[in-house]
């Protein structure tokens, strides 16, 4: 499982993968949703368990 703070790779539907810093975790499990900070563009986005690499 992942954790706040810790850095990790996903898909959010642009064509290379992206590079974050998990800001919250909601539901604990294989259904987690993460809200993640974008290293490149500084954006917040949510994304799900299945979106990380």
């Amino acid at each position: 499982m992942h954790g706040e703070n810790d850095r990790i790779t996903y898909h959010d539907g642009r064509p290379e993968p992206q590079r974050g810093r998990i800001e919250e975790v909601r539901d604990d499990g294989p259904h987690a949703v993460y809200r993640v900070r974008n290293e490149k563009t500084n954006e917040i986005q949510v994304i799900t368990h299945g979106q990380i690499d």
